[in-house]
């Protein structure tokens, strides 16, 4: 608001959290995320001016048609879509598609190619490093497949290399997990929640954001069933819901939660 000279958040527009957004996106992604989500937050308040329509350029419509492509034909969500596009549209405006349109896919090569993805390496590790190689061999293909790229250079890629046992493990020995859980005081009741928390990412092996979503709907206590919403893939996942799970549940719902009108189970 000051570097702009405004005086309140009203007079703020779309375009002036895009551009905010973009200048910490790479340095300060935290600070980056906290605009989107106040953008996300007054838009929705009505506190900010409606967006008006962009013209789309001719990259836009490119990657429109490998959207589509993701969607309809990979089945992708729109959450791992944009993933795909965010680094896309990048590519293509390393390669100067805005100004030749077609033209610099029709004169794409490897050297190109692999450029970009040494660009990327200063800002990424090997692992985030691959799903960009990912994306770039996804669009290469479809080019290809189209008829538009004359050479597979998406067969051409390297991909950087992953040893096995070079981070720490992906799971923990059982033993390990029941010395953890057996260490939460459940005496009081945020330790009655994080057991009962814990325990679910245990036993179903679900991610943080799958347990804190997860609502008191969401529990069939008559069929045993428990419903998970799986953001990645926009699927419901329905598991049997175990003695140990419900013995659980039960005691954080009776003994640990607030008494508050959300649905949402752990508060």
């Amino acid at each position: 608001l000051q570097k702009k000279d405004l005086r309140s958040a009203s007079e703020l527009t779309h375009c002036d959290f895009q551009n905010a957004w973009q200048h910490f996106r790479h340095d300060c992604p935290a600070i980056a995320g906290t605009i989107r989500q106040l953008q996300h937050f007054l838009d929705e308040t009505r506190g900010l001016p409606p967006q008006l329509p962009i013209p789309k350029t001719r990259s836009d419509n490119e990657l429109d048609r490998f959207s589509g492509y993701l969607k309809d034909v990979r089945g992708l969500v729109d959450t791992t879509i944009r993933s795909h596009i965010g680094y896309l549209g990048r590519f293509l405006d390393s390669i100067g598609f805005e100004k030749t349109h077609e033209q610099a896919l029709l004169d794409l090569n490897l050297k190109q190619v692999e450029d970009f993805i040494g660009t990327c390496s200063k800002d990424l590790n090997r692992y985030s490093l691959q799903h960009v190689v990912g994306y770039l061999r996804a669009f290469l293909r479809f080019e290809y497949s189209r008829g538009v790229l004359q050479t597979p250079l998406h067969e051409m890629i390297d991909t950087p290399r992953v040893y096995r046992l070079e981070k720490l493990p992906r799971s923990l020995p059982w033993t390990v997990v029941n010395e953890l859980l057996l260490s939460i005081d459940r005496t009081d009741t945020h330790g009655i929640r994080n057991y009962a928390m814990l325990f679910l990412v245990a036993t179903y092996g679900l991610r943080s954001c799958e347990v804190v979503s997860l609502t008191l709907d969401d529990i069939n206590w008559r069929t045993a069933t428990i419903c998970i919403h799986q953001g990645k893939t926009d699927n419901q996942l329905v598991l049997p819901l175990t003695d140990a799970v419900a013995d659980a549940l039960i005691d954080y719902l009776k003994n640990g939660r607030p008494s508050l009108s959300f649905r949402e189970v752990f508060l």
